[in-house]
C-alpha cells in the first residue's frame, strides 16, 4: 500500500523535525537507509554478535542446570 503525497510530506516534515533535534535518531536513520536490502526471510533478520551469541547459549544452558538441579531437589524428598 503506497502512502499519498500528503502523507509522506507529513513523514518527511516528522524526520527532518526529529533530526534537527536527535543527532542520536539521525545516525540511527542513516545507519538504517545505508544498511544492504534483504528479501525473504532475512529481511527482518539482523546481524548477532559472538559476545551475544555466547550470551544467549550461556543463559540456556543456565536455565537447564536450574531445571535439572530444581528436579533433583524436589524429586529427592519423594
Amino acid at each position: 500500500m503506497d502512502l499519498s503525497d500528503a502523507e509522506r510530506r507529513a513523514l518527511a516534515e516528522i524526520e527532518q523535525g526529529l533530526r534537527g533535534r536527535d543527532r542520536a535518531f539521525a545516525r540511527r536513520m542513516d545507519l538504517l537507509s545505508s544498511a544492504p536490502h534483504r528479501h525473504g526471510a532475512q529481511r527482518f533478520a539482523c546481524p548477532v554478535t559472538r559476545r551475544e551469541f555466547v550470551g544467549v547459549i550461556v543463559a540456556v544452558l543456565g536455565l537447564i542446570v536450574l531445571q535439572v538441579v530444581v528436579v533433583f531437589v524436589v524429586g529427592g524428598h519423594f
